[in-house]
C-alpha cells in the first residue's frame, strides 16, 4: 500500500512537472516570436522616416498619408511596440511578486498608452485598411475590443478583484499580440502565394477572434475543473 501511494505521488509530481515545463516552453516561444516580430517592425522604420511609398505597407497611401493619417500612423507604430513590451513584462508572475510597486507603475503606463494612443490611432487607420471595409471593420472591432479589455482590467484592479483583473489583462495582451499573428499570417500567405484580396480581410478577423475564442474555451474548462 505504501509503495502504491508513493508511486501515485511520484506520478502526480511528474504530471505537475510536465505542466510546468509546457508552460515555460510556451512562454519562451511567445517571447521569441514577439522579439522576432518587433525586430521586423523596427527594421522597417527606415521606410517610414521619411515615408517611402514604394515600401509594402505605405504603397498606394501617398494620396491621403499626409495629415491626420500620418499622425495616427506614427503614433501607432511607436506606441504599439511599447504596449507589447510592457504587456510582456506585466504577464510575468515572477516580476509581479518581486516588484509589486513597479508592476503597478508599468500597469498604469500600459493602460494609459493603450487607451489614449494605441486604440485611437488604430481606429483611425482602420478606415483606410488595405482591401476594403471587411478588413477595416475587423481592425476597428479589434481596437474597440482591446480598449474594452484593458478598461475592464483596470476597473477590476481598482476593485482589488485581482483574479478577474489578471484575466482581463490576458485578454488584452492576446489582442495586442494580434500584430504578431498578423505578421505570421501574412508571411504564410506570401509563401503560399495566396490572393491578398481575400486573405487580408480573413486575417483582419482571424488574428484576434481565434486567440480570444481559445482563451475563452481554456477559461471555461478551467472553471469546470475547479467546480
Amino acid at each position: 500500500m505504501q509503495t502504491r501511494a508513493l508511486s501515485l505521488k511520484l506520478g502526480d509530481m511528474s504530471s505537475c512537472d510536465r505542466k510546468a515545463v509546457n508552460i515555460m516552453v510556451l512562454k519562451w516561444v511567445t517571447v521569441l516570436l514577439l522579439t522576432k516580430v518587433l525586430f521586423s517592425i523596427f527594421s522597417n522604420y527606415g521606410d517610414y522616416f521619411p515615408p517611402n511609398f514604394d515600401a509594402d505597407f505605405l504603397m498606394g497611401r501617398e494620396l491621403y498619408f499626409f495629415g491626420a493619417y500620418s499622425l495616427a500612423f506614427y503614433v501607432h507604430i511607436l506606441t504599439t511596440p511599447c504596449a507589447l513590451l510592457s504587456g510582456l513584462v506585466l504577464m510575468s508572475e515572477d516580476f509581479r511578486r518581486r516588484f509589486p510597486a513597479k508592476h503597478r507603475l508599468i500597469g498604469k503606463l500600459h493602460v494609459t498608452c493603450i487607451l489614449l494612443l494605441v486604440v485611437p490611432s488604430s481606429l483611425w487607420m482602420s478606415a483606410y485598411a488595405y482591401s476594403g471595409r471587411v478588413a477595416g471593420l475587423g481592425f476597428a472591432t479589434l481596437s474597440v475590443t482591446t480598449g474594452l479589455c484593458v478598461g475592464m482590467g483596470w476597473l477590476r484592479a481598482i476593485e482589488r478583484n485581482f483574479k478577474k483583473h489578471r484575466y482581463w489583462m490576458i485578454r488584452c495582451f492576446a489582442m495586442l499580440c494580434s500584430a504578431v499573428v498578423l505578421r505570421l499570417f501574412s508571411g504564410l500567405a506570401t509563401v503560399l502565394i495566396a490572393d491578398a484580396a481575400w486573405t487580408y480581410p480573413l486575417a483582419a478577423w482571424a488574428v484576434w477572434v481565434v486567440p480570444l475564442c481559445g482563451l475563452e474555451l481554456i477559461e471555461h474548462f478551467r472553471q469546470r475543473q475547479t467546480v
